[in-house]
């Protein structure tokens, strides 16, 4: 019977022998993207086979979902999950009157974060406002007015504008552009009067002058911005948005495969002797159990799927 337990064992331990494939559902050199090469990068050194990302971009990240869906349950094809393939994607599809082509549920298991984010309502300096409470006025002195900008329909910035319309209980025109780099022009120009975004790609612009940070919409300050308050701090609770992305495998997947990649991608990104922490500026990754995850990401499925029911979103 020993000898048979460490046979087992030691079968268990095998995992990987052979390339791991990465599916990722955004552009190479994305906010999506990088973060997760520099983890595969060290994955690859820490178990001696390449971890290689395989962009399939399109449809919202379904098309590299799919792909996953399709792959045998045995840990050599993980699946890159953010907000769009686990949360939002569901219920902006059923919106439409159309059937989700997987099920974020049933058919993925969350085994490790790699980052999570934080968003902060800025505005043009041109707008007259310094507070959250002045624009709140300005907002409901002109309802439907004031423009916000966000980087697509159904994406995460979307989602919050509609969150903050709701619990501020203003009317602002919510105007789409093709992502974050078109929004920050339009703020930039003059053309929008405000947009959320994150701290790394925003932080040139309120150094300039050109951007004014109103709101966190995290749980906590942030160091990149330790001056700028929360919304709950300022009224404003549930105005939380905490863009996330991680490591999935297929349902099915070994257990011992999912609590070894949990523990390497934890230990990878905390760093180490000579290896400094992967971390973007703005981003947190607590180091969360696969259950802990899931259990994170089940809150926002259900937080963010009634905001895009009620609020009527599809694709």
């Amino acid at each position: 019977m020993a000898a048979l337990a460490s046979a087992g064992a030691n079968a268990q331990e095998q995992w990987p022998t052979k390339l791991v494939r990465v599916l990722v559902g955004s552009a190479a050199g994305s906010s999506v993207d990088t973060p997760v090469r520099a983890v595969c990068a060290r994955l690859s050194d820490r178990f001696g086979v390449p971890f290689v990302v395989d962009n399939k971009v399109g449809a919202a990240g379904t098309i590299a979902a799919m792909e996953a869906v399709r792959a045998p349950a045995d840990g050599y094809t993980l699946l890159i999950g953010t907000n769009g393939e686990l949360v939002n994607g569901y219920f902006l599809w059923r919106n439409s009157g159309r059937t989700f082509p997987y099920d974020p549920v049933k058919d993925f298991k969350p085994v490790a974060l790699v980052q999570r984010g934080a968003g902060l309502l800025v505005v043009r300096p041109g707008l007259g406002v310094r507070t959250l409470a002045e624009l709140i006025t300005k907002a409901k002195a002109e309802p439907g007015k004031l423009t916000i900008g966000a980087g697509g329909v159904g994406s995460t910035v979307h989602l919050v504008a509609e969150l903050f319309n709701r619990e501020a209980n203003i009317e602002t025109l919510i105007v789409q552009f093709r992502g974050s780099p078109a929004t920050l022009m339009a703020l930039r120009s003059g053309e929008i009067d405000m947009m959320f975004a994150t701290p790394f790609e925003i932080a040139d612009f309120v150094q300039r002058k050109e951007a004014v940070a109103l709101a966190v919409s995290h749980n906590a300050r942030i160091s990149m911005f330790p001056e700028v308050p929360t919304f709950a701090e300022l009224g404003l609770p549930n105005v939380i948005n905490l863009p996330f992305v991680s490591f999935c495998v297929r349902s099915g997947t070994p257990d011992h495969v999912v609590r070894l990649l949990n523990k390497a991608v934890i230990e990878e990104i905390a760093g180490g002797p000579g290896k400094p922490p992967l971390l973007l500026p703005g981003r947190e990754a607590p180091a969360l159990s696969p259950e802990e995850l899931g259990a994170f990401i089940s809150d926002e499925r259900r937080r963010w799927g009634n905001i895009i029911t009620q609020a009527g979103i599809q694709t």
